[in-house]
């Protein structure tokens, strides 16, 4: 029987990275789970290069050798092309960076000396005389309009310009750019596929109500909502630190499958307590 797949939360990459228990952390999901990585959380983390000073380069590579993890690299599909595989068995071409190229961006954040070394394309090349780097731009750019699209919204909620969506009209509007004729009982399929999504989702419509919580500074609501797009698959986990998203979809079905890094820790301190390294064949 194949082992469920666990993708990382970007932030639980620094604990990882900065943990001595991080080797028996990944043995231990690794004994349970097939490791796979998430295109949003790359984003995530390069944007926070792109963002960051030259002297937390460092911090961020530590951050993305976590992400890569060791062995074959399994990196899933975006997570709207990945849900209408998954639910509908549609495939449609993503407008974003292929597998290839996620691969390829990973490398040569691990092969750059320096913050500057990767902007400037002087990254020496993996088998090759070549040097390359990365363009953060069209990253930002994408992320930038999904946030702002979101935030602008929730703010016309909050106007009551808009009221709040039910699942199946949330959904068709999540999916408006792939321009696809689906019946409604697949877009109900669908809804009730992005059960933890929806939830979350809602709960934000909820907060649009109120006067002090700012959206356009919550900008990682957006990329949740959409790492959440990832359990539609049944055999599909996600590991992170955060108690907040996890405690907004408490009553999804969904919600045993967010796993969170303090439980994993836990369990494996008390292992390493009792004698127990759980040593397996690592892929994570």
């Amino acid at each position: 029987m194949n082992k469920p797949r666990l993708f990382f939360d970007t932030n639980i990459l620094e604990t990882l990275a900065s943990s001595p228990l991080y080797e028996r952390v990944r043995k231990y999901l690794s004994a349970r789970y097939t490791y796979v990585i998430s295109p949003l959380t790359v984003d995530e983390l390069l944007l926070g290069i792109k963002g960051g000073d030259e002297q937390f380069f460092d911090r961020n590579q530590a951050k993305m050798k976590v992400l890569r993890g060791v062995g074959q690299m399994r990196i899933l599909r975006p997570p709207a092309t990945f849900v209408l595989k998954q639910v509908l068995g549609v495939h449609v071409n993503p407008p974003t960076a292929s597998v290839v190229e996620i691969e390829k961006c990973i490398d040569v954040v691990l092969r750059a000396h320096s913050k500057g070394q990767l902007e400037q394309g002087l990254v020496p090349l993996r088998n090759s005389r070549k040097t390359g780097g990365l363009n953060f731009d069209p990253i930002e750019q994408r992320h930038n309009l999904g946030k702002a699209e979101h935030a602008r919204i929730l703010e016309s909620l909050r106007a009551k310009e808009l009221r709040k969506p039910k699942p199946n009209e949330w959904v068709k509007t999540s999916f408006r750019h792939f321009n696809l004729e689906l019946a409604d009982s697949e877009w109900s399929k669908v809804a009730s596929a992005l059960d933890a999504a929806v939830a979350l989702n809602l709960h934000l419509c909820d907060l649009s109500a109120g006067d002090r919580y700012d959206f356009s500074r919550h900008y990682s609501d957006w990329i949740d909502l959409h790492q959440l797009f990832y359990l539609c698959d049944p055999n599909v986990s996600f590991l992170t630190n955060d108690k907040p998203l996890r405690n907004r979809v408490a009553k999804s079905d969904q919600i045993g499958r967010i796993v969170m890094l303090e439980d994993i820790l836990g369990t494996v301190t008390e292992q390493t307590a009792l004698g127990s390294s759980g040593e397996v064949e690592p892929n994570i």
